[in-house]
């Protein structure tokens, strides 16, 4: 087992799951408050970071980069593919929090699961250069989607019953593993070949 290094190995998973759940949190709260355009400029922001997180620790750190992660990739190249691939978790989230909203918890978790299970095989391959069947069937990646969207519906749960910290705690507990497990997925040349 190899020792972790905190520049290289956790500051940017802290900077990945701290931006995205910061994100998540405190859009839902201000949504809340009828702050709707300070909301989507906090998600947009809180995603960009997670994923630049991720693109710049597979370029520069683990120098693995393939696909958008590539150092040969251009900027714009790399930017067009973050802002791309973030505009569907944008319009995920948010058809999740008005599904839950208006038809229930069920039928949110089962949209939230489909549709960032595509989200998460999506990412991969873009970044792998995997076919995306791969990571649609890839245990790992199933099973840190439901971790997710678990996590999730408790938050939305929690929230709505007046326990907006214990379900920020949910939440990042489900964002952690996932991060955990997707950088694991990312880091192994096991799943390039597929």
């Amino acid at each position: 087992m190899s020792k972790l290094d905190f520049k290289k190995d956790i500051l940017p998973f802290l900077v990945a799951t701290i931006g995205e759940w910061f994100a998540l949190f405190y859009w839902l709260e201000l949504r809340d408050r009828g702050e709707i355009l300070l909301a989507s400029i906090l998600l947009w922001a809180g995603f960009l970071v997670e994923r630049t997180a991720v693109i710049l620790w597979l370029r520069y750190v683990h120098r693995s980069g393939t696909g958008i992660a590539s150092s040969n990739t251009g900027f714009l190249k790399t930017a067009a593919a973050i802002v791309l691939i973030t505009i569907p978790e944008l319009i995920i989230w948010a058809a999740w929090l008005w599904v839950a909203r208006n038809y229930g918890y069920g039928l949110a978790g089962a949209g939230l699961a489909v549709t960032m299970l595509f989200e998460h095989a999506l990412e991969l391959s873009l970044v792998k250069q995997v076919k995306l069947r791969f990571f649609l069937t890839n245990p790992p990646t199933l099973f840190f989607t439901a971790m997710e969207v678990f996590a999730a519906i408790v938050w939305l749960i929690l929230v709505e019953q007046g326990h907006s910290v214990a379900g920020g705690a949910v939440l990042l507990l489900g964002l952690t593993i996932e991060h955990i497990i997707e950088g694991a997925t990312l880091k192994d040349p096991a799943q390039e070949a597929a």
